[in-house]
């Protein structure tokens, strides 16, 4: 059993590495920036920014055309939040603290009691467990959208139905690109779109890193305050109290430095996302009633990983509320009544700072949850009803 529970504690150790992995391909992740980072961040920003570019000038060039600007402002309201957010994780200073305080956090010498360790493994195991089935969710429908175009045209190759190949992507170049040639060029061009989106859902597996780093702290910290007992000696009390103490405050410290962190980008996104999720849902339901199989698949799989997505960030702000929750509990219900004057003195102190709960917020006044979740859903929904009216 000791076995299992260190070798899982070494996977925790790592985890954060693993979820940095891809942002470090393109020179995203702000830590340890090499001259080789930053010349890969530069050309992927100089390709990803023009193909936005162009993206936003096909916009322009279809505006009026509902069923054009569905598709456009699919892409590029999803590529939009893909930059924002990573330009955000390249150059803001902030980050860098989080990521020390959760290396630093993740030692051996910080988890000598086996049950804290297995309320840490818990909580990275969840965190584990999120970023790998959204990296491969999200490869499946980046992929998907990538080649939909061309499982149209073979569809309609079998059913011996006229179609023209479209590029993966609606882009306005300024010439031509109807010859098969040009399209061919225009497909391994925008073959590198494929990985963005991974690099979007690993900044996701950041925060949930993050978050759950700081749930584990919080839980292990509700232990320890619950088997605090009056046997002890008022020094040793004192002593125990002062560590728990400082312990708390480095989590409020850090929970403080992610919602700065992410507040601004959280609020764009939760605009964004909700009328992309729209806009996917009403595509999902077109292709359903056109019979296209293969489209049907691609924007139900685009639909499942944008609300994987919102889900994660309300669930982290759930677990975020409910280990406060804990920890307040563990306060009242240790046996603080029994204890020196002193000790009920600094108790009483941490049960008042306790009630300020930590929590993930957009634009610091939209506060993640269960709840909010489902009011993300029911404002996509009107998205749907408001373009069902319109086409």
């Amino acid at each position: 059993m000791s076995i299992d529970i260190d070798k899982n504690f070494k996977n925790a150790q790592y985890l954060l590495d693993q979820v940095a992995l891809p942002l470090q391909l393109v020179g995203v992740w702000p830590d340890k920036r090499t001259i080789s980072s930053d010349i890969r961040f530069i050309l992927f920003i100089v390709y990803y920014g023009t193909h936005l570019f162009m993206e936003y000038c096909d916009l322009i060039a279809v505006w009026g055309d509902l069923q054009a600007m569905v598709t456009n402002l699919i892409e590029t309201s999803l590529e939009s939040m893909i930059i924002v957010r990573l330009l955000a994780l390249r150059f803001r200073k902030i980050f860098i603290p989080i990521i020390k305080s959760i290396k630093e956090n993740v030692v051996d010498k910080n988890y000598t009691d086996s049950k804290e360790r297995e309320i840490y493994i818990k909580y990275s195991t969840l965190a584990a467990n999120y970023h790998k089935n959204s990296m491969r969710l999200c490869s499946v429908a980046a992929l998907s959208w990538y080649i939909m175009p061309l499982q149209r045209y073979v569809w309609a190759w079998i059913n011996n139905s006229p179609m023209v190949l479209e590029t993966p992507y609606r882009i306005r170049t300024g010439f031509n690109i109807s010859s098969v040639n040009r399209i061919i060029f225009i497909y391994i061009y925008q073959m590198p779109m494929i990985y963005p989106p991974l690099c979007y859902v690993a900044t996701f597996g950041f925060v949930i890193v993050a978050v759950t780093n700081i749930c584990g702290r919080l839980a292990i910290l509700s232990y320890k305050i619950t088997n605090l007992t009056a046997v002890y000696k008022e020094s040793v009390l004192a002593t125990a109290l002062k560590d728990h103490v400082r312990q708390h405050l480095n989590i409020i410290q850090m929970s403080e430095s992610i919602d700065n962190a992410f507040h601004l980008i959280f609020l764009f996104e939760l605009i964004s996302t909700t009328a992309l999720l729209g806009l996917l849902s009403y595509s999902t339901m077109v292709n359903w009633d056109d019979a296209e199989p293969m489209a049907l698949v691609t924007f139900t799989t685009s639909s499942f990983t944008v609300i994987a997505l919102i889900y994660v960030n309300c669930l982290m702000g759930e677990y975020l509320a409910s280990e406060c929750s804990n920890l307040l509990a563990a306060y009242y219900e240790c046996k603080w009544y029994d204890m020196p004057v002193s000790i009920q003195y600094w108790l009483i102190m941490c049960m008042l700072r306790a009630q300020n709960f930590s929590k993930l917020t957009a634009g610091k006044f939209y506060i993640y949850s269960l709840s909010s979740f489902t009011a993300i859903l029911k404002s996509s929904l009107t998205y749907v009803s408001l373009l069902r009216t319109m086409l």
